[in-house]
């Protein structure tokens, strides 16, 4: 307990008194008070992009809790995040334009319900009170306003503003990092359950820069299976051309595109409604996907899977069939894939599923496993 106190109280110096900057505490990493508001002149932009995590600790105890945005990946999600705090996934590249041009809304990134409708209560609550709602965004150790150019942060700062959230909203300066180290007991620590070792080579293998993920065409995996994104899937003449007639949306939100054309009567649609987040549980439908494959592939048809980028969805439900249909581990399944397909990154959850479907593979009898290589 006094260890806590002593750390509080070192984090909350800064708004005690005047101190020297050599004695600024790690938790307050910037100054206390903008020495331009004491010389009479405005407040720094700068100064005003940020909130200590101090602040942050402090707006706990208050009557209006911030919203509080993770714009990290979702594997540093789950290892650990600011507690009540909101994952959004607005790292890749696609999603970053089109939050970029108002095509989407950082709203749209958040997959619960719930906390949608909790945002638009804080946002009432505070027009109604006359009082500026608080969001804060926050990445791994983002601390000076020249590290925001491309950065999401700045993206989604924006795009908060554009979508009539404008009232107020800060960077936490540090980042996690610091915020973590000053505050671990306001923070989660959630670590997936039987991580294996062998996920590790391909988790390094998916923090490596990849290819443009736009400029990816569509992969062929096997003669009748295609990986794909949301471009490919509304190519109807490009799919006729190569005999695609069966495609498999692996989205909650895309389209069926030009289905009412006349053309589209000759194709097959079918759609596994996932977002691509940790909280979905996508082997459930893997029966269901395995079975829509074969179904092109008995009619000598073909099928192409896809979602938004063919990045984390889709992959994960091609990998998890060629597991299935050749009798093979996850990390060789994967690596076949990733080998066609370089920008193939399923998120840290569906690893973890495809980990676990492995082992229900494993536990098949011979007979069992014969009738999948049937499939």
């Amino acid at each position: 307990m006094n260890s806590l106190v002593s750390r509080e109280a070192s984090c909350l110096r800064n708004s005690i008194g005047p101190v020297l900057n050599s004695n600024l505490s790690r938790c307050d990493i910037g100054a206390s008070k903008d020495t331009s508001e004491v010389n009479g002149s405005k407040p720094s932009t700068k100064s005003s992009l940020f909130i200590e995590p101090s602040e942050l600790k402090n707006q706990f105890f208050k009557s209006l809790i911030p919203v509080i945005l993770d714009c990290r990946t979702a594997k540093d999600f789950n290892q650990v995040h600011i507690t009540n705090s909101i994952h959004l996934n607005c790292r890749d590249k696609i999603i970053k334009k089109r939050l970029e041009n108002k095509k989407l809304s950082f709203i749209d990134l958040i997959n619960c319900k719930e906390t949608k409708k909790k945002i638009d209560s804080i946002k009432n609550y505070a027009e109604a009170k006359n009082i500026k709602e608080l969001f804060v965004l926050y990445d791994d150790k983002t601390s000076d306003p020249d590290e925001l150019k491309d950065n999401p942060l700045k993206i989604v700062k924006e795009n908060i503003k554009q979508f009539g959230y404008e009232n107020d909203c800060k960077i936490l300066k540090g980042g996690i990092k610091i915020f973590s180290e000053c505050f671990p007991e306001y923070c989660t620590n959630k670590t997936e359950p039987k991580l294996s070792l062998n996920l590790v080579p391909i988790l390094k293998q998916q923090d490596q820069a990849c290819e443009d993920i736009e400029n990816c065409k569509m992969t062929e995996i096997c003669p009748f299976l295609y990986l794909g994104n949301e471009s490919d899937a509304k190519d109807l003449e490009k799919l006729d051309e190569m005999g695609i007639y069966h495609i498999l949306n692996v989205t909650r939100n895309i389209p069926f595109y030009n289905q009412d054309q006349e053309k589209s009567k000759k194709f097959h649609y079918k759609r596994i409604s996932v977002n691509d987040c940790t909280g979905e549980c996508l082997v459930d439908h893997f029966d269901a996907a395995f079975s829509f494959i074969e179904e092109a592939r008995k009619n000598h048809s073909k099928c192409i899977v896809h979602c938004q980028a063919g990045i984390s969805r889709s992959p994960t439900i091609v990998i998890a069939y060629l597991m299935k249909t050749q009798n093979i581990k996850m990390n060789e399944a994967y690596q076949k894939v990733k080998n066609l397909r370089s920008i193939v990154a399923p998120n840290f959850s569906f690893l973890n599923q495809l980990y676990n479907y492995e082992s229900y593979l494993n536990s098949l009898t011979s007979f069992e496993k014969i009738e999948c290589n049937k499939m």
